[in-house]
């Protein structure tokens, strides 16, 4: 998001995501977040309110509210075991 779409009027809201706050369109939805955060969809995991893990089949549908609080996490493999890692 850039000052000239603020500036035209587009209503913004603010959200936390792995801690950091940001500013997002209104209506926006977890794909096209992962989008403005330049984050490809394939290998993550969005948990938004620490209760509810969003299926990436769903990302299209969830739409963000303002001052939902989201943990985005990749897929990370090797050896073993696979483990998450913060974005």
């Amino acid at each position: 998001m850039n000052q000239v779409d603020i500036d035209k009027g587009f209503p913004i809201m603010k959200i936390t995501v792995n801690d950091k706050d940001i500013e997002i369109f209104e209506g926006s939805n977890i794909t096209s977040l992962l989008a403005q955060l330049g984050i490809p969809s394939g290998r993550v995991v969005v948990e938004r309110n620490n209760a509810e893990i969003i299926s990436r089949s769903k990302f299209e549908e969830v739409i963000l509210n303002e001052g939902d609080r989201l943990e985005v996490l990749n897929f990370v493999g090797g050896g073993l075991e696979s483990n998450l890692r913060r974005i």
